[in-house]
């Protein structure tokens, strides 16, 4: 994609906006004095791509300013609604977003708030579960990952030579499964590479460790990750239960004493098991539907989109 194409998804992404609202740790009622701003939005793309050849699922319209970092991701409403049907738990939560929170609103957003049951199933344990499994692995592998890279940089430092394979048996390096590559942390060498090259790439991967790095040396693991487990956890039993979700988070108290490690790594494993049961059992408790409604959330994309074409238009 050209950088003039990027720029026109851009543009229609902003003008036919239906929804800005603010996510992240302001939504959840985590955030810290220093910490960024995150938006999601959606947007109904122009006829070509709802009638034509182009294709088009979300726009990156993250920028950094002076003072800070502001994520923004714009999904098409196709999209959103796909991925909001299977209950995934970054989408999901656009649905219950507050008042106060919302940057900007329309008349097409209020009625998706209208069905916005209709997107709530039981499907949400599996996702929500998956997704906090995911930071459960963050937490307690990365470190490993970070210590296996920096090992390696100190000693690629004080070899002489060239090429990186010279050293395998000294340093030691394992192959990867491709063959062709030295498996260092998460990261993947190739097995030619000269010292340079390798080191530059180990020093990249670690580099991107770095905000992470504080917390590790501080309590022994990622506190951030224990807290998005926790998060994550907390909303599917609120799900299941309740067949929404409720922002502010009523524990963000609680969350930000994980985050800023007043539990062990211990305690927060121990807690994470124990929610998971809970959420095992109201599962098989949980009067909600086994999927989406489908049907409904179809008719309204329809009404939408033909809402753009031919009476909205494009201009």
């Amino acid at each position: 994609m050209t950088q003039h194409e990027v720029k026109m998804e851009k543009e229609m992404a902003l003008k036919n906006c239906i929804m800005k609202g603010t996510v992240g740790s302001r939504l959840y009622g985590t955030n810290l004095e220093k910490s960024d701003t995150d938006y999601v939005g959606i947007f109904i793309p122009n006829e070509e791509y709802l009638l034509g050849m182009k294709t088009v699922e979300q726009v990156d319209l993250s920028e950094v300013t002076d003072t800070e970092t502001i994520d923004y991701t714009c999904y098409t409403l196709k999209k959103f609604c796909k991925l909001a049907s299977e209950c995934n738990p970054n989408i999901i939560e656009i649905l219950f977003i507050p008042d106060h929170l919302l940057v900007t609103s329309s008349d097409v957003y209020r009625e998706l708030l209208s069905i916005r049951h209709s997107f709530i199933s039981k499907s949400a344990k599996a996702r929500f579960l998956g997704y906090a499994f995911s930071q459960k692995h963050k937490m307690v592998i990365k470190l490993d990952n970070l210590k296996a890279i920096t090992d390696v940089i100190d000693q690629l430092d004080k070899v002489k030579g060239k090429f990186l394979y010279l050293f395998e048996a000294q340093i030691p390096l394992r192959k990867s499964k491709k063959g062709n590559f030295y498996s260092i942390g998460d990261v993947n060498v190739p097995i030619n590479a000269p010292i340079k090259r390798a080191l530059k790439i180990l020093n990249r991967r670690a580099g991107k460790f770095s905000k992470r790095k504080e917390l590790y040396d501080k309590f022994g693991y990622d506190t951030k990750f224990a807290m998005h487990l926790i998060r994550l956890m907390y909303e599917g039993l609120h799900i299941l239960k309740y067949g929404e979700l409720k922002f502010p988070l009523d524990n963000s108290d609680y969350l930000l004493d994980i985050r800023n490690g007043k539990f062990s790594l211990k305690e927060v494993v121990a807690k994470s098991e124990l929610l998971e049961n809970q959420i095992e059992d109201l599962f098989i408790k949980s009067s909600l539907n086994k999927t989406a409604d489908i049907k409904t959330i179809e008719k309204f994309l329809i009404k939408a989109h033909v809402n753009k074409i031919f009476f909205l238009g494009t201009s």
